[in-house]
C-alpha cells in the first residue's frame, strides 16, 4: 500500500490512516485475481515460473476484519499445508467475507491430524454471505476435515455454495459446502461438488454437533447419489436432498428458492444477489459486473400503472401477499423479506415514507393493495388435480389463505376481471382465498374457478370470514364451480360455509358490508353430524350487517344434519341491519333463498327480497331488462353506474372478462 497513511494510529483525524474516514474495518476487492500469472494453467509448477505464490499461506490466524469481494473472483488458489488451510485461515467471530468466488482452488492438509481446510476458510465463527467455491479440489488427510467452501463453521454460511469435489482419506469428516458444522446457520446456499471418504460424509455437510440450524439449503443428490445431505448428527431445520434437474429448474425466487432472496450487503433488505440464468443451470451468484449493473439500476416499478396497487402476475406473488397485509409493500417483519423480496426482485423495499421521489415499489403516493395483470392456476402441471401425483410441479398443493383470524387482511385486492382457477385448501379454520378480512379490505373484480375449499370453521371460495368490518366492499367477483365444505365443527361456537363467504360480521349497529354484482355457482355442503349451530348458504353461510345487491346464487347447498340451517342465497341471518335488493337464488338447486332470520322485523332483507327464482328464469334475459333491469351498479368505485355483466340467452349472467370490458364504449346518445 504505497503511500498508504501508515502513521496515523487515531481515527477520525484530519489525516485519516489509509484514506478511511473514520477509521479502516477491513478490505475490498476492485478486480479479479489469478495466482496464475503467467497463464501456464499450473501455479508454480515449473522452475521458469512467475507465479509469486505458488503455495498460498492462509491469511491469518483469526481475521476479524471484513473482506468484501464486491463480486470479483480470485482464480487458482492453492495451497499444500500442514494448518489449518484456506483463502483464511480462520474467521474469527467478528469476522465477515462478503460476495466473493474463488473459481478452481486446489487447496490441501496432508500429514496431519486434527486440521481443517476449505476454499475460502479452514475456519469459520464469523459470517460468510454470498461467496463460492467453483471447480476445483479441497483435500485432506490423517484425520483431518474438508469441506468445499469452509473446513469447520460455528458461524453463519448465508447466499454460498460450493461445487468444489471434496475428499478425505482419514475420519475427520468430508462435506460438499462444510467438513463439519459445530454450531450456527447455513441459510439459502447449496453444495454440487462430489464428496469422497470413508467415514462422515454429507453432499452439504459431514457432520454435526449443537444442532445447527439449516435452513433452505440443499445438496445435489445426482452428484453424489449414495450421500444424504448431512452424514452424521442432528440439525435443527431441513437440509433438502434435490436432483441437478430439480436444482436447475427455478429460474427465479419460486419454488425451492422461494426464500433465498437474502440480504447479503448488510443493510437488512434483500439484495437480489442470484442469478439463475436458463432451466437446466443452477444458480450462481452475481458477478461484479452484475452487482454494479444492479446498483445503477432504479428500482423495479410494480405499480406500473401508478394507481397505488402492486401488481401481481404469479402464485409466488400471490402468495407473498400474506407478509404485507396492509398492501402498503413493505413486510411487516425482517423474517417476512425473503420470499416477499423473492415474489418482487429489486423492488424498492427500503424506502419507508410514502410520497417520496422513489416511491416504494413504484406507488406515487404510497401503495394501498394488489392487483392481478393475469390469470392464475394453481394446476400449473395440467393434470387436473393440485399436487395429487408424485412428480407434480404444483407449487402451492394446499394453499394456506391469505390472512388469519389474528392477522387479517386489511388492503384492497383488485382482480382485474382476471381469474384464479384450482385453488385447493384443507385443513384452516378460516379457508378461501383469502382466510380473513377487516376493516379495509376490498375485494373488487375477482374470479375463482373451480376451487376446492375446506375448513373448520368458516369456509368460503373467495373469503372464509368477513370479521367485525365497518368498510369492506366485496363487488364484482365470483365463485364459479367446484366445491366449498364445512369439514368439522367444534363445540359452543357457530359454524358457517357459503359459495363466495363463510360468515360476513359487522361490530356495531350501523356499520356495514357492501356485497354487490357477485355470485356463486359452487357446490356448498356441510357432511358434519353434529347439534352445534351450522349455517349453509349458497353466496354466505352466515351474515350480520351486511348489504346484498344484483348478486344470485345458483349451486347447490345441502347438509347432512337435519338442524343446520340451509339456505340458497344466505344460511342465516341474525343481528344488524342486512339488506337486500335485486338479488336470487336458483330454486332448482336449494330452497328457501334465505332462512333462520332473527328479528325480522329489525331488517329490509326477507326470504320474499331475495325471491327463489327458476333456472330457465335467471338465464332468460339477455340485457339489463326484466329481473336484471337494476343489475347497472358501480363496480369500480367511481360512483358511476358500470356495465359488468355479460348476458348469453341459456346461461347464467356472468361477470365480463378483461377482453370484454376492453371492448366497452360509451353509448352516443346524441348521434345528430
Amino acid at each position: 500500500f504505497l503511500g498508504g497513511d501508515l502513521a496515523t494510529t487515531t481515527t477520525g483525524t484530519t489525516t485519516p490512516r489509509m484514506g478511511c474516514p473514520v477509521g479502516c474495518i477491513g478490505y475490498e476487492l476492485r478486480m479479479d485475481l489469478n495466482f496464475d500469472i503467467d497463464g501456464d494453467g499450473q501455479v508454480g509448477v515449473v522452475a521458469t515460473s512467475t507465479d509469486p505464490y505458488p503455495n498460498w499461506t492462509a491469511i491469518g490466524g483469526s481475521y476479524a476484519a471484513v473482506f468484501e469481494g464486491n463480486g470479483y473472483v480470485i482464480r487458482n488458489l492453492t495451497i499444500s499445508a500442514v494448518a489449518h488451510a484456506g483463502l483464511f485461515r480462520d474467521l474469527a467471530a467478528g469476522g465477515t467475507i462478503r460476495r466473493v468466488g474463488l473459481i478452481d482452488p486446489n487447496v490441501a492438509v496432508r500429514g496431519v491430524a486434527g486440521r481443517q481446510v476449505g476454499p475460502l476458510a479452514g475456519g469459520n465463527s464469523g459470517t460468510i454471505i454470498g461467496s463460492y467455491a467453483d471447480g476445483g479440489t479441497a483435500y485432506a488427510d490423517t484425520f483431518s476435515i474438508a469441506g468445499g467452501l469452509v473446513g469447520n463453521s460455528d458461524g453463519t454460511i448465508r447466499a454460498s455454495y460450493s461445487t468444489t469435489a471434496v475428499s478425505t482419506d482419514g475420519n475427520g469428516g468430508a462435506g460438499g459446502l462444510s467438513g463439519t458444522i459445530t454450531g450456527g446457520t447455513v441459510t439459502a446456499s447449496y453444495a454440487a461438488g462430489t464428496v469422497a471418504g470413508p467415514t462422515a460424509r454429507g453432499g452439504l455437510v459431514g457432520s454435526v454437533q449443537n444442532s445447527p440450524t439449516i435452513s433452505v439449503s440443499y445438496c445435489d443428490s445426482t452428484v453424489n447419489a449414495s450421500l444424504n445431505c448431512v452424514g452424521s448428527g442432528t440439525i435443527t431445520g431441513v437440509a433438502a436432498q434435490q436432483t441437478t434437474a430439480e436444482l436447475s429448474t427455478p429460474t427465479g425466487y419460486t419454488g425451492i428458492y422461494a426464500a433465498w432472496n437474502v440480504d447479503v450487503t448488510g443493510d437488512v433488505f434483500p439484495d437480489n444477489p442470484w442469478n439463475f440464468g436458463a432451466t437446466g443451470t443452477r444458480p450462481a451468484l452475481k458477478t461484479a459486473s452484475e452487482w454494479q449493473a444492479a446498483r445503477a439500476a432504479a428500482p423495479v416499478d410494480y405499480d406500473d400503472n401508478d394507481n397505488g396497487l402492486i401488481e401481481v402476475d404469479s402464485l409466488y406473488q400471490l402468495n407473498a401477499i400474506r407478509y404485507d397485509l396492509n398492501g402498503d409493500g413493505l413486510p411487516g417483519a425482517e423474517s417476512n423479506y425473503p420470499v416477499y423480496a423473492g415474489a418482487f426482485p429489486d423492488g424498492d423495499l427500503a424506502t419507508t415514507t410514502a410520497g417520496t421521489s422513489t416511491p416504494r415499489m413504484g406507488c406515487p403516493d404510497g401503495c394501498r393493495g394488489y392487483e392481478l395483470t393475469e390469470s392464475l392456476n394453481f394446476d400449473l402441471d395440467g393434470d387436473g388435480q393440485v399436487g395429487v401425483s408424485s412428480t407434480t410441479t404444483d407449487p402451492y398443493t394446499n394453499w394456506t389463505p391469505i390472512g388469519d383470524n389474528t392477522t387479517p387482511y386489511t388492503a384492497e385486492f383488485h382482480g382485474d376481471d382476471y381469474t384464479i382457477s384450482n385453488l385447493t385448501t384443507s385443513g384452516r379454520d378460516y379457508a378461501g382465498l383469502f382466510g380473513v378480512i377487516t376493516t379495509g379490505g376490498v375485494i373488487r373484480d375477482v374470479g375463482i374457478i373451480d376451487p376446492s375449499v375446506s375448513a373448520a370453521i368458516y369456509a368460503g371460495g373467495l373469503v372464509g370470514y368477513v370479521r367485525n368490518s365497518t368498510s369492506t366492499e366485496i363487488t364484482a367477483s365470483y365463485v364459479q364451480g367446484g366445491t366449498v365444505t364445512l369439514a368439522s365443527g367444534g363445540s359452543g361456537m357457530d359454524f358457517a360455509v357459503g359459495g363466495l363467504a363463510g360468515r360476513i360480521t359487522t361490530p356495531v349497529e350501523g356499520g356495514e358490508i357492501d356485497v354487490r354484482a357477485v355470485y356463486s355457482t359452487a357446490a356448498v355442503n356441510s357432511p358434519i353430524n353434529s347439534s352445534d349451530t351450522i349455517n349453509v348458504g349458497g353466496l354466505v353461510g352466515h351474515s350480520q350487517s351486511a348489504r346484498y345487491f344484483a348478486s344470485y346464487a345458483a349451486g347447490s347447498a345441502t347438509a347432512t344434519h337435519a338442524s343446520t340451517t340451509v339456505g340458497g342465497f344466505i344460511g342465516a341471518i341474525a343481528g344488524g341491519s342486512s339488506r337486500a335488493n335485486y338479488s336470487y337464488c336458483d330454486n332448482t338447486t336449494t330452497t328457501p333463498c334465505i332462512v333462520d332470520i332473527a328479528n325480522n322485523a329489525a331488517m329490509s332483507i326477507s326470504s320474499t327480497t331475495v325471491p327463489a327464482t327458476s333456472t330457465a328464469d335467471l338465464q332468460s334475459p339477455t340485457g339489463y331488462t326484466g329481473i336484471y333491469s337494476h343489475w347497472r351498479v358501480d363496480v369500480d368505485g367511481d360512483t358511476f353506474p358500470d356495465q359488468p355483466w355479460n348476458f348469453v340467452s341459456g346461461q347464467y349472467p356472468a361477470l365480463k372478462t378483461p377482453t370484454q370490458r376492453g371492448m366497452d364504449t360509451a353509448t352516443d346518445y346524441d348521434a345528430d
